[in-house]
């Protein structure tokens, strides 16, 4: 990623939020206020006319048809990613949790909508300084609980200690790492497991995402070449079996099966990422 500008590929999804809504019922939907923060977060990434244009149908059929030659289904798995995410959260909470720490936070809204109706529960977002300090930005202009906190954390930096520095220690705490891993080469997601592990005592939780192949199935070439311009390759991809050796060997234990958005039943969306959770 280039030290200087928000990621490119957290403004796709901050896109793909936005074209769902606009495209109506026949699409998941992110709901509201995801839908409303991710136009939000257009307009200042200078990508406000995108915003105004998805109001026309033209436009979005052109995005859809666009979209089927790059990465079929694109849209429709962020948004149905994102709230697969949000329904293990809320589990989380409603069973104890009391801080939730999301790593590569990106332009997600989910912690911002979420500290005001959990105001005993501290939120922590982590991300790329360039991605926070613009998000930061965004929120200065509304009114957040003290118990929403953004921090920079440079994920290539294996010697940060921003997250020890920041979080408390002592509680139930839920990581969330989503859309990130797959940017990370394995010796630095190896490290990132063992850090957040020796940071909590037992009873912590963990939420990721991780690519199963090398790109999204039917993934244009041209998709691969546009991350590698943009400095956001995907650089480590691993099969279900081997992410839970992996886990093991790190001190984390597998929690239930790997899930998948697909088996919502919407098989338009676009396959090769999963979601998988650990407790400590």
């Amino acid at each position: 990623m280039i030290s200087h500008r928000p990621s490119h590929t957290a403004i796709v999804v901050a896109k793909s939020q936005a074209l769902a809504e606009a495209c109506g019922p026949g699409f998941p939907q992110p709901g509201k206020e995801a839908a409303e923060f991710s136009k939000r977060v257009l307009h200042a990434t200078g990508h406000g006319l995108f915003a105004r244009v998805l109001k026309l149908p033209l436009f979005r059929r052109a995005l859809n048809f666009y979209e089927s030659f790059m990465i079929p289904g694109l849209a429709r798995h962020h948004v149905l990613r994102k709230k697969a995410i949000e329904k293990m959260v809320l589990n989380a909470l409603k069973s104890g949790v009391k801080q939730v720490v999301q790593i590569g936070a990106g332009f997600d809204s989910l912690c911002l909508r979420l500290h005001s109706q959990w105001p005993e529960v501290n939120f922590y977002e982590f991300d790329h300084p360039a991605t926070q300090k613009l998000k930061q930005e965004i929120l200065n202009q509304e009114r957040t609980g003290k118990n929403l906190v953004l921090k920079p954390l440079d994920l290539s930096d294996p010697d940060s200690n921003a997250l020890s520095e920041t979080i408390s220690l002592e509680i139930p705490t839920l990581f969330i790492i989503e859309g990130v891993l797959m940017y990370l080469p394995l010796s630095l997601v190896t490290i990132w497991f063992q850090k957040i592990r020796e940071l909590v005592d037992s009873g912590s939780r963990l939420i990721f995402t991780f690519m199963e192949q090398a790109r999204f199935t039917k993934q244009s070439f041209a998709v691969h070449l546009w991350l590698k311009l943009v400095k956001e390759p995907f650089r480590w991809h691993a099969s279900p079996s081997s992410v839970r050796s992996l886990l093991r060997e790190n001190d984390w234990k597998p929690s239930g099966e790997h899930a998948t958005w697909l088996h919502s039943g919407n098989e338009k969306a676009a396959a090769g990422e999963w979601i998988d959770q650990a407790e400590s």
